[in-house]
């Protein structure tokens, strides 16, 4: 009855306008919960940390139908445009345009973000995979770059400097990023050091040092047997 009632009123505060939305969605009434939650999403005034966590729950728990991407996008629209140039929404949009397949415009959110936010490894790290899945060697080239120089001892950014440098035939660079990043590769994470050794084996095969390429290759073999 209290929510009938407010449901009547001209309610703007997003607090109240998710209270709601969370009280219809319960009760099955989705298309008035889900416009609720609009209208408290475009709340400037509502924590944005909270926007945030219950996007995120959105974002991880919503399918990737048709339907449901567009119900997402239509959130996410009222999202930015109520925060247009906060890192935190466009960083979490960003993650909802790679889970919608548009890596182009999600690349351009996080270089954006990136402007201020540099200090974020997380993001940095997640351009990376954005680049990767554009096969844009050459930007991921220069952007690994720019992490290492930040970050010198996470591993991630050696190894994709490794496959770019590997990819635009630069084969001294490639073994020597893949040197780097084995120091700081987790030993709990075999995978990632066959990785680096693939790409340095790669490289000294290229450069018809077959005995080191060979020995590589029988080391990676020690750590995956099974490695076709």
């Amino acid at each position: 009855a209290i929510y009938d009632k407010l449901d009547g009123e001209n309610i703007n505060a997003g607090r109240i306008l998710l209270a709601m939305s969370e009280f219809y969605r319960n009760q099955k009434e989705y298309e008035k919960s889900f416009s609720l939650l609009k209208s408290a999403i475009a709340d400037e005034n509502l924590n944005i940390d909270i926007k945030v966590e219950m996007l995120f729950g959105i974002l991880t728990s919503s399918g990737y139908s048709k339907d449901e991407l567009a119900a997402q996008q239509a959130i996410f629209d009222v999202f930015i445009q109520a925060h247009p140039v906060e890192p935190k929404a466009l960083t979490l949009y960003s993650d909802f345009l790679v889970k919608k397949g548009d890596y182009v415009q999600a690349r351009e959110n996080l270089r954006e973000v990136l402007k201020t936010e540099r200090d974020k490894y997380i993001i940095w790290e997640q351009l990376l995979y954005v680049n990767n899945h554009l096969q844009d060697f050459d930007a991921l080239f220069h952007d690994s770059d720019t992490i290492i120089s930040l970050f010198p001892v996470q591993a991630v950014p050696y190894l994709f400097n490794s496959m770019a440098a590997y990819q635009l035939n630069k084969n001294d660079h490639a073994i020597q990023s893949a040197v780097t990043g084995l120091l700081y590769a987790p030993d709990e994470q075999p995978a990632m050091k066959v990785e680096l050794l693939t790409f340095m084996g790669e490289a000294y095969h290229r450069k018809k040092d077959y005995v080191k390429s060979d020995s590589i290759f029988t080391e990676i073999l020690k750590i995956d047997p099974d490695n076709v």
